[in-house]
């Protein structure tokens, strides 16, 4: 890898989620959450019209999600009225936390896209036996997702599906192939100009050095990706809050 891949690759990293962390724990035995299917420390259970051929699809994502030596980790998956609910066991300290319902979300964002086709998916934030504490939908700007191996590209509206799949493709052989993390972007389309969120480890937007590679990738990908359209780096956190825009 050349000097200015390293500098790229250390530039781009890897979102990591605190849904290992948030989801609850305990196997649930109550034959009314309806059948399950496992996969190492995931339980899914499905019912009301999901599936299991949906439900193994559900418990695979869980699976990546979730750090190695991680207890049970509870899942119910249900499609009342048509509309898919994917309803997850947090445990108690971070029912309330705002961090952890936008991890559920975007969570809910990679479920759509890989196990429901693209469907549209109700987050519910339940305590140990499924009671439903707090309900959202997907967030918007967030909801849809493009991945490519280790590199994943959400964006808001079926239009920007070809620019996602540019940038994924463009960004995959820079980030390498690492096989436990994620490289995350969102796209959003302002006017004529693209704004290119990009997840980095908390504080790396404070690093001058940081600042300047990143003015310098938002000039190659407005170049290389979006045919020379004016391109913006949103420096953000784990849950894609801006902390800092690069023009």
């Amino acid at each position: 890898m050349n000097r200015k891949k390293r500098r790229q690759h250390a530039l781009f990293t890897s979102l990591i989620l605190l849904i290992s962390m948030a989801l609850g724990c305990g196997s649930l035995l109550d034959s009314g959450y309806g059948p399950k299917v496992e996969n190492g420390p995931i339980e899914v259970f499905y019912t009301d019209g999901a599936t299991m051929e949906e439900a193994t699809k559900v418990a695979a994502i869980l699976r990546k999600e979730t750090a190695e030596g991680s207890g049970k980790k509870s899942i119910q998956l249900k499609k009342p009225n048509g509309l898919y609910q994917l309803r997850v066991v947090i445990q108690t300290p971070l029912q309330n936390d705002p961090r952890t319902h936008v991890s559920m979300q975007i969570l809910g964002t990679r479920v759509s896209h890989e196990a429901l086709n693209q469907a549209d998916v109700e987050i519910h934030i339940c305590d140990e036996r499924f009671k439903t504490l707090s309900t959202f939908p997907l967030r918007p700007d967030l909801r849809y997702v493009v991945q490519n191996k280790n590199v994943e590209v959400f964006y808001p509206q079926p239009d920007l599906e070809t620019d996602a799949h540019h940038l994924a493709e463009y960004l995959q052989p820079i980030l390498g192939k690492p096989e436990n993390s994620k490289a995350s972007f969102k796209i959003v389309k302002r006017d004529s100009t693209y704004e290119v969120h990009i997840v980095l480890a908390s504080g790396k937007w404070n690093e001058p050095d940081y600042v300047t590679l990143m003015k310098e990738a938002g000039q190659e990908l407005g170049h290389k990706v979006f045919g020379g359209a004016p391109t913006e780096m949103h420096l953000c956190d784990d849950v894609f809050t801006v902390h800092k825009v690069v023009k």
